[in-house]
Parts: structure tokens; sequence; C-alpha cells
């Protein structure tokens, strides 16, 4: 027998005769305890000591420096406590010094993806720099307006052009806007990094305000049904007694149990399992933002050796992860171990409803369009959003709109 130690938490890595799951699920319980601490920390700010992880954070702090130096100081404009912020396309924009990492953004782009630069090739130069497209479709994408009808109103709205970038006029006197066919060629010459970019860098924004603590994670995936019926990177997803096979995508998502707020996500087809991807996705996590992780909860597809030795091995936290008791180790569990399970596994359902709030109020599988990149950029502009809205609020004072799209966006 090898013994894995944890702080106050033991788990067995034994002989295949020895059920392993049960053992996991025992010690699990008994550190329920250690976990419903961990999550009244969480509220109380209490510092929380925990082993040195093997993961450094010498990544997550290089990365902290690279982003821009802004003033995050609250927005004394909408300080008073009114019931809804209503904030328009630029304030929102100021709220969230989204020009500032925007240019961040497409400057580690070009560092890493050099090809990415614009060339000096046949046909007529850019008018304006990547920074002001990929605002324009991050704006797009919150307020949930096609390609069409974003550049109308914003050859229509003067103030919103001009807080994107729109400077420059024409013979005329009136701003020179981008037309929708132009804004589609050039959002997909940018690709995703960018946008994965902008998201990373709202993340880090969000922490620094103490809204994502990243202490208390919860890992998950939902299937997205394609648009196309022909899509070539759609894949069926698996026949469940709950939910017949789906054409489509499957979103995994990492999400702070503090404000239930995305942290990391991947997009897969539909029929890739969820395990597989729970190890990538901790790892990038961790790596990119430094969290002390305490728990780690997911369901039973994600009881796995290799998941719960790297939780309780690696990031040195609680491994809360639902069990399917199988029929052959059905005598091995009893009513009160399973009483007490089932209270531990409550906060799990909390990405249940991020999905629906996400699928909903934010537009998630409302896309159409096909191809893995585009879906995934779609969804990564769905999370920005989501962000930006949580950003917003928490500088407004308002922490109880942090997940209110309608009370804090206007027109929404």
């Amino acid at each position: 027998m090898r013994l894995v130690k944890c702080q106050a938490y033991r788990v067995s890595v034994v002989s295949r005769r020895d059920p392993f799951v049960i053992r996991v699920l025992y010690k699990s319980v008994k550190a329920g305890k250690i976990a419903r601490q961990t999550t009244l920390s969480l509220k109380g700010e209490t510092e929380v000591k925990m082993l040195p992880a093997i993961l450094t954070r010498q990544s997550a702090v290089s990365l902290s420096i690279w982003l821009p130096q802004v003033d995050w100081s609250p927005w004394v404009n909408r300080m008073q406590r009114v019931k809804h912020l209503w904030l328009e396309p630029g304030d929102l924009l100021e709220l969230t010094q989204a020009y500032a990492l925007a240019e961040w953004a497409i400057y580690v782009s070009y560092r890493l993806m050099p090809a990415l630069q614009p060339g000096h090739g046949p046909g007529a130069p850019y008018v304006y720099p990547d920074a002001v497209v990929l605002l324009t479709v991050v704006v797009m994408r919150i307020w949930r307006k096609g390609y069409e009808s974003f550049t109308d109103w914003l050859a229509a709205n003067e103030r919103l052009a001009t807080s994107l970038g729109y400077t420059r006029r024409g013979p005329d006197g009136c701003l020179r806007t981008i037309s929708a066919s132009q804004l589609w060629k050039r959002a997909h010459r940018l690709g995703l990094l960018p946008f994965f970019l902008f998201f990373v860098g709202l993340v880090w924004q969000l922490i620094r305000h103490g809204v994502i603590t990243g202490q208390d994670l919860i890992i998950d995936s939902s299937i997205l049904k394609a648009w196309l019926h022909d899509d070539p990177d759609a894949k069926w997803s698996f026949h469940t007694r709950w939910r017949p096979s789906i054409f489509g995508y499957k979103i995994h998502t990492v999400l702070c149990n503090y404000f239930d707020l995305p942290v990391m996500f991947l997009v897969t087809p539909a029929n890739r399992n969820d395990c597989i991807w729970a190890i990538p996705l901790l790892v990038m996590t961790v790596g990119l933002y430094g969290f002390r992780v305490l728990v780690v909860r997911a369901d039973a597809a994600y009881f796995t050796r290799k998941i719960v030795n790297f939780i309780v091995n690696v990031l040195h936290a609680i491994p809360l992860i639902d069990y399917n008791v199988r029929r052959r180790n059905r005598q091995l569990v009893d009513s009160s171990l399973l009483a007490a399970w089932n209270a531990l596994m409550g906060p799990r359902s909390d990405i249940e409803r991020h999905f629906a709030w996400a699928k909903r109020y934010f537009g998630l599988k409302y896309f159409q369009m096909g191809g893995l990149v585009r879906v995934w950029r779609y969804c990564c502009c769905t999370y920005i959003a989501m962000l930006a809205v949580a950003l917003a609020a928490a500088r407004c004072g308002r922490l109880d709109l942090v997940r209110s799209r309608s009370k804090v966006l206007a027109w929404a």
C-alpha cells in the first residue's frame, strides 16, 4: 500500500483488489468538515494554510507584469444606490478599460504569432488597427447583435464609434466606420488567440478586485448543438438515458465557485470524453493565474485515478468528485455515507446553473456559424461578456449585480 498525504486528508492508492474509489469516498466525507470550513473561509477571507504546490506561481506573476497598468479604482459616477446600472457601450468600455486590454491582447498575440501582423500585400491598407476590430467584435457579442445590425448601429451612433476607436472622418465630415463584410473578414483573420488573451486579462482584473478567488473550483462540460447540419468539425455525442445523441460541440469549463464565473474553458467536438480534459484545464488555470486551490468539485465522469492523484499530489487540494455506486461496490456504501456525500456535493450543481444562465441570457447556444475555431471564438466572446458585466458591477460597488446582464447593460 502506498499512501499519499495531504493536509488533514489521506488517500490510499492500493492494489486492484482493494476498492480504491470507496476509500477515496470515505476519506472525502471525513474531509467534509475541512471543505465546509474552506467554503466559509472564502466568504470571510480567512487565511487557510496549505502545503506548497508543485506548480509554481512564476508564470502567473510574469503574465500579471505583462498586463496593462490601468486605474481600477471604484467608479464614482455610478456609486449611488440605484436599482439598475444600465450601462451604454461607451460606459462599459470605460469601466473595463477595454481598449487598453485589447491593445495588450493584440501586442501579445503579435509576439506569440507574428503571422497575425498585417502585411503589405496587394489591396488598400487597413484604416483601423486590429485592437479596434477586436473591441468591435466583443461589443457586438456582448449586446448580441449581428454583423449587419451592429455595423448599422455603429454608423448611426457617433458616440459609440468614437469610444471604440473610430476617429477618422471622410470628405463629408462623417466618421469612417467598418462595413459588415470587412468586420467579418478581419475577425476571421485574427483567429482565436487575441480573444482568448482578452478573456485572460478580464479574469486577472477580477482577481485584483477580489471577485474571483480560485480557491473553490468546479469543472464540468455542456453540449452545444451545431447550427450547420454538415458541420465538418462537429460530432455526435453519446446517447444516455437522459439525453439523446446531439450533433454539435462540447464546452469544458472551470468555474470559480465564489461568484460562479468562468476562469478557463475549452471547446471540443461533442464525442470527446470529459475526463481527458480535466488535467489540462486545471494546469492552464493554475499556470496562468497562480491559484491556491483548496477544493475541486466535479461529477462522476471525472472520477479517475489520474485526476484524483493530480488534485491531491500536485494541487494539494481536496477532490470532491461525485461517485456512481456500481453494482459490485454497492454493499460497501451505506445510507449515512451517501447522505453526507450528497450534502458535500451540493455546491457542484452551481455549474449547471451557470450553463443554463449562459445559454439563456448570454446566448451561448445561439451561434449561427460552423467550424471549431469560429464556435470557440463565439464561446470566448460569450464568456468575455459575462466577465465584463461582473467587472463593471464590481467597479460600481454593486456586487449584487455581478451576474445580472439585464440590470447592468442598457438595451439588453
